[in-house]
């Protein structure tokens, strides 16, 4: 992940993208077999990859910075479950997990609460990783170190 990253929103993302085309193929009566191998490998085409190899669930832990996941609890285009299964992969310590009643896929972010929790989540954990960034230049041995506010630390 980019360095520069230092927190992460996701919104209504789902944890799999094979179980996810399954899903869509039962909701519309279609049969797995023979259908499910072969969506699954025209999208790996598509991607010019594995849909192993970009299953969020298994890279979601992978993400060491602060992330914070929401879904609506009407979302019938990917499942709750789908946030939930990407909460459980994740570190512990670095994520938090939002169900926004009312709402489906397409209008979790019009929802005000959605925004007062990104906005938080985002003012908390930038202005820590800013702090943690500042202390981490000032114990940098090599060099003269300076503070953040461009002062000499020493005087």
């Amino acid at each position: 992940m980019d360095r520069r990253v230092r927190a992460v929103v996701s919104c209504s993302a789902f944890s799999d993208p094979r179980a996810i085309t399954a899903d869509f193929l039962r909701r519309l009566h279609i049969p797995l077999w023979p259908f499910l191998p072969l969506v699954c490998l025209f999208i790996e085409r598509w991607l010019g990859t594995r849909m192993e190899s970009v299953t969020p669930a298994r890279r979601v832990g992978e993400i060491g910075v602060p992330l914070l996941l929401l879904h609506g609890d009407s979302d019938r285009f990917i499942p709750p479950a789908h946030m939930e299964a990407l909460y459980t992969q994740a570190a512990r310590d670095r994520v938090e997990m939002r169900h926004l009643p009312d709402r489906r896929h397409a209008d979790v972010t019009t929802d005000a609460g959605c925004g007062e929790e990104i906005v938080g989540f985002f003012s908390t954990h930038l202005s820590e990783a800013a702090r943690r960034q500042a202390i981490a230049a000032l114990e940098r041995p090599s060099g003269p170190a300076v503070h953040p506010s461009g002062a000499s630390p020493h005087l």
